[in-house]
């Protein structure tokens, strides 16, 4: 009876320790972002040691598309729209124009002649949302994952600790 209990302990052991060395999913993803853009962990944001989360801003930010939320396909799409012209809301007027530019000259081969109008339109509402409302935040959103389905939709966000 004694060596199973003794058995059970060291198993129970052997697993605190596993966990222990086991990285937690955010820790993994930070890794993976530090080694595909080859940037240095300095320069990305601990949300730990943040006040508001960049995730939850980002959230904030991208409201008014999370509004007309059809389903989880098109908040993913949304996020990543709302994410992207963040980005580019940081550059320098002129840079602005050229990125979004260059963004829509693929929508101009779409079969519905409104859509390019449309994404202008957002772009421009998302723009002016981040110019008048989240202004003091200059973090240049690195990478990010979207997880979860409905109401437990999840975003880990890797943004750097000002802008570029």
């Amino acid at each position: 009876m004694a060596r199973r209990e003794d058995s059970k302990k060291k198993k129970r052991e052997k697993r605190k320790k596993k966990g222990a060395e086991e990285k937690s999913g955010r820790e993994i993803f930070l890794e993976k972002v530090q080694n595909l853009m080859n940037i240095q962990k300095e320069m990305i944001m601990d949300a730990s040691n943040d006040l508001e989360r960049i995730s939850e801003v980002i959230q904030d930010f991208a409201e008014p598309l999370l509004l007309l939320r059809e389903d989880d396909k098109f908040t993913k799409k949304a996020i990543s729209v709302a994410i992207m012209i963040w980005n580019i809301s940081l550059l320098p007027k002129e840079k602005q124009e050229e990125a979004l530019q260059e963004i829509t000259s693929g929508f101009s081969k779409s079969d519905d002649p409104d859509y390019l109008t449309r994404m202008m339109s957002i772009f421009d509402i998302l723009i002016e949302r981040k110019k008048n409302y989240f202004t003091n935040y200059k973090k240049l959103i690195v990478d990010y994952q979207i997880s979860g389905a409905g109401n437990n939709l999840r975003i880990n966000v890797v943004s750097t600790k000002d802008s570029l």
